[in-house]
């Protein structure tokens, strides 16, 4: 990247960061002065708020990692620690799906124990040709180098005594990219089918305690960078 472009990223996030400074003054004149207002009317603000601090985070981090070598090696480790050809997430909990049959994408993050645990956030569209005989046989998605984790449905297979999977396994590669097809399954009979899939848990690392603990130390060096960036060229 050229410098004209870092420049123009720089003075991207220097005004984005200042719009941000004013709608949290915004917010704390509505507290201390207005109460009341504060509590039936800061929703916009604070939305607003959410959404600038989001694009302010991508930005610092493309940034980031074209123009800081130290926080990019520091990406590159943890999704190298993530890697894995033997990547297994368990369900753990299933849930009643009055819409929708199965569930087509899970949102979640690993914590700094190693675990990771994920959720359904979305279902299949019920008037889809046999969407109550499927289920979510594959698994794909993204893992990132913070452990924020997107999976989706990709392939279904089909079952005329509706069938939950139990378990998933495949890998996670260098890339972050995960792919995990469904390991074991079970019946769901006495429900009448109307069971799908709720709670998503993998033990990234398995036993290694090493890799669980190296991954959180990245990231809190991550998180110092950051801070130092909006220190010094944000302020």
């Amino acid at each position: 990247m050229d410098n004209t472009e870092q420049h123009q990223r720089v003075f991207q996030l220097r005004a984005l960061h200042q719009e941000l400074k004013k709608l949290e003054a915004m917010l704390s004149v509505a507290w201390y002065s207005r109460p009341f207002k504060y509590w039936f009317g800061s929703s916009g603000i604070e939305a607003q708020l959410e959404k600038g601090r989001k694009k302010r985070f991508q930005l610092i981090e493309i940034h980031l990692q074209q123009t800081n070598d130290a926080y990019l090696k520091l990406v590159k480790a943890n999704l190298q620690l993530l890697s894995s050809d033997k990547a297994y997430f368990k369900v753990t909990t299933n849930t009643y799906g009055f819409i929708s049959s199965y569930a087509t994408r899970f949102s979640g993050n690993l914590l700094d124990n190693g675990y990771a645990y994920c959720r359904s956030v979305e279902g299949n569209n019920p008037l889809l040709p046999m969407a109550d005989f499927s289920f979510p046989s594959r698994l794909t998605g993204i893992i990132n180098h913070w452990g924020a984790i997107q999976l989706s449905a990709t392939s279904t297979d089909l079952a005329f005594i509706k069938t939950l999977p139990t378990a998933y396994e495949g890998r996670i590669g260098v890339n972050g990219r995960i792919d995990i097809r469904v390991k074991a399954t079970e019946t769901d009979i006495l429900a009448g089918g109307k069971k799908m899939i709720d709670k998503l848990m993998a033990n990234i690392f398995g036993a290694d305690g090493q890799k669980a603990a190296q991954f959180a130390d990245n990231k809190a060096k991550m998180r110092s960078i950051i801070h130092d960036f909006e220190e010094g060229a944000l302020s």
